[in-house]
């Protein structure tokens, strides 16, 4: 649908052996786009990633995740795996790397995040998972209009 309200987590396995839970592949019959992952010079994890742990990834790259590795604050975009079509990159940060992608089953506009494969990135992302599914659970019992904040502030 277009309006962004999406987002998955993916997330390295966190068990430290350099493999990620989803990789990131030329789409068939699409031309690979520029790379958006920065530096783009494979390093590890069968040339997978990069120096920093980072996924390399490019424009219309498909992102195959199973299920296991997806953690998803929309139930609809719960599957049994996903493919991703990277569109673009919304942010590179400390611990993970964001980007714009189409769900290809729905043709739904979602963010992706991939967190990088180190262990400690890993569990602080579970941790930030959490948080999104305490929030969403606030969100469903409360009455539509009261938001979480107060107007005019402290």
């Amino acid at each position: 649908n277009g309006n962004g309200n999406g987002s998955v987590h993916g997330s390295g396995n966190g068990n430290g052996n350099g493999s990620h839970a989803s990789s990131a592949a030329p789409t068939p019959g699409l031309v690979r786009g520029k790379c958006l992952t920065a530096p783009a010079e494979p390093i590890s994890n069968d040339g997978y990633d990069n120096v920093d742990g980072n996924l390399i990834v490019h424009e219309n790259d498909s992102i195959l995740v199973p299920r296991k590795g997806i953690h998803s604050i929309n139930p609809k975009t719960a599957r049994r795996s996903s493919e991703f079509r990277v569109q673009s990159l919304l942010g590179q940060g400390t611990f993970a790397q964001v980007f714009q992608c189409l769900l290809v089953a729905t043709g739904e506009v979602v963010a992706v995040k991939i967190v990088k494969n180190k262990p400690a990135y890993t569990r602080q992302a579970t941790i930030e998972i959490d948080v999104f599914r305490a929030l969403q659970q606030r969100e469903s019992k409360q009455p539509p209009g009261d938001g979480y904040s107060k107007k005019g502030g402290p």
